[in-house]
């Protein structure tokens, strides 16, 4: 039980997590304002699963996460300003029935088994805008956002005090949740493309909550089509009796088609 409560965990910490002529080409753009072109998908180990729709319109779910926390986001191309490539992005969640599953007794249970989880959907909208740096191959993109999380019935069951979700379940506690994020991404050498992110979380009325990841991927890109990512994530959050700092490594291997 306890192992199906971590990997429950995982899930849904990949989902939120989930939830971005600049390039050399308009592939691997997760964290930009760039999206795929029409017919294009995208996915990986643990990534989620894109599409490029038309040029202008990208869809995005978490095949792992779906039938636990059904899920789907876009990203719209809007009108360029100057240099910057501008989107929109939205999303929906719905994290119902992976909160009940984890309402266990014992060691493996994360929530109380008594916990009342209501009929929730979880919507997040943002912008991201990305420019190239002079006419090099790197990119700067900053991106804000926010989520909210309208509730359907009774709830009580208290906070999720983990890392990576804290924050990003804040809004299912009658808060909103407010991102904002600054990421640099560009080719080292040859193949090998690099991804540095720093993201801050806060959520109002949250115990003074916030969060501060910095993200650093390297991407091995053996063909136009397949890549490996190897990386790491630090975190530190402000939890109600404590600050404290969690580091966890990071691998994927990614596909398009």
């Amino acid at each position: 039980m306890k192992a199906k409560s971590l990997y429950l965990l995982l899930v849904l910490s990949s989902q939120l997590m989930a939830l971005n002529a600049l390039a050399e080409n308009k592939n691997w753009t997760e964290d930009q304002a760039n999206l795929l072109p029409q017919g294009r998908w995208e996915t990986g180990l643990f990534s989620q699963l894109r599409y490029g729709v038309t040029d202008n319109i990208e869809l995005q779910t978490h095949p792992l996460a779906f039938f636990m926390i059904p899920n789907l986001a876009a990203k719209i191309a809007l009108p360029v300003q100057g240099n910057w490539n501008i989107a929109s992005k939205h999303s929906l969640h719905v994290p119902t029935y992976l909160l009940r599953a984890i309402s266990n007794e014992g060691t493996g249970g994360v929530l109380p088994l008594n916990s009342e989880i209501p009929f929730m959907v979880s919507m997040g909208t943002g912008l991201v805008a990305t420019t190239q740096i002079g006419l090099s191959s790197h990119s700067l993109s900053i991106e804000t956002g926010f989520v909210v999380t309208p509730k359907f019935g009774n709830s009580n069951f208290p906070e999720l005090e983990l890392p990576l979700l804290y924050l990003r379940t804040a809004s299912y506690h009658d808060t909103i949740s407010v991102k904002g994020s600054i990421a640099l991404q560009g080719r080292l050498w040859n193949d090998f493309h690099y991804s540095i992110q720093q993201q801050a979380m806060i959520a109002p009325n949250y115990n003074g909550a916030f969060s501060l990841e910095q993200t650093a991927k390297i991407m091995w890109r053996l063909h136009e089509n397949f890549e490996l990512m190897l990386g790491v994530d630090g975190v530190i959050t402000r939890y109600p009796r404590q600050t404290r700092l969690n580091i966890f490594p990071l691998f994927d291997a990614r596909f398009g088609f």
